[in-house]
């Protein structure tokens, strides 16, 4: 089979394969991820929807954005968990508490996205910002390298104010496999269509902080 009639369907799974993984949480309702990681993905993702302004990347990349700004602000909205000890640190900071108590953990999350967001598109309409924009995709790829090393970073902190002996696991190694393969994939293919070398070696460090995941190093 020609490979250019595969390549629909193989930008589809690419573009939705972030689902994957989530998908018990998304049919029970019942959101276990850490929302300090939610938040950042869905912001590393808000600038790689801006970088798009200075950097035509394929746009399957830009689609496959929306989705996981769409899966993350899902997760967040029904996350009614303990939150971690690194995660109260900052989400009951004195700043932002008052927030946090009145409105909830979504909202104050939702405050800052889309304060994030409608700064970005102010700066839009503002000429001689194209070095910006190529900050953006810089600090989106750093956010995206950052969510699985703070995972780890959250389950020693929590590991650490149990009993000796106890270790929990706040998401299931299934999660993390997905990631592994949705990484992979995502490695494989940007190979194929020659894409910058900089997003192909962010790939290649979060395949690592898969691995380092799933073996609990």
């Amino acid at each position: 089979m020609n490979t250019m009639n595969l390549e629909p369907l193989i930008n589809f799974f690419f573009i939705f394969f972030p689902i994957v993984g989530y998908l018990p949480q998304i049919i029970t309702l019942q959101s276990v991820f850490p929302p300090l990681l939610s938040t950042i993905t869905i912001i590393a993702n808000l600038l790689k929807i801006f970088y798009y302004k200075v950097n035509k990347y394929e746009k399957p990349i830009l689609y496959q954005s929306f989705v996981v700004i769409g899966v993350h602000s899902f997760l967040l909205y029904f996350y009614n968990k303990k939150l971690s000890y690194l995660e109260e640190k900052i989400f009951k900071h004195k700043n932002l508490n008052r927030i946090y108590q009145k409105y909830g953990l979504f909202t104050l999350n939702m405050i800052l996205i889309t304060f994030i967001a409608l700064t970005l598109n102010c700066l839009c309409f503002i000429n001689g910002m194209e070095n910006l924009f190529i900050g953006c995709g810089f600090l989106s790829l750093t956010l995206e390298s950052l969510v699985g090393v703070i995972q780890i970073v959250i389950n020693k902190v929590d590991n650490k104010k149990l009993p000796i002996g106890i270790k929990k696991q706040r998401c299931g190694k299934e999660l993390f496999f997905c990631w592994f393969f949705g990484d992979l994939s995502r490695f494989v293919w940007m190979i194929w269509l020659k894409s910058p070398v900089l997003l192909v070696l962010s790939v290649v460090f979060q395949i690592g902080i898969d691995l380092a995941l799933i073996f609990d190093l």
